[in-house]
């Protein structure tokens, strides 16, 4: 129920639209029900608030930043593909690298 008694007062807890909560607390119950009636969005308007939420999380994100680098970059040689060790037992696994 979205009017409730605590103590002396009345609280409304209405969700709008967007989906956010309203939460107040009003000295009378008559000002409690007007506050709610205020608040409460129509199935209309809870609609087009769920279309616009859908349509701004359908938007793709950056593709420059998903793609991979060129394999002739300059910077993606062997020595740097060799697997880094995470550990001191694994560096006995390790090829030694000549110099």
């Amino acid at each position: 129920m979205p009017i409730r008694q605590r103590g002396k007062a009345w609280q409304v807890d209405v969700r709008l639209a967007d989906g956010s909560r309203f939460r107040k607390t009003f000295p009378t119950k008559e000002h409690a029900e007007e506050a709610e009636k205020a608040m409460t969005p129509n199935p209309q308007q809870r609609a087009i608030a769920r279309f616009a939420v859908r349509a701004s999380r359908s938007k793709s994100a950056d593709t420059a930043r998903s793609v991979k680098p060129s394999s002739d970059d300059a910077g993606n040689s062997n020595r740097n593909k060799l697997p880094t060790p995470t550990s001191r037992s694994s560096l006995a696994i390790l090829p030694k690298r000549k110099r």
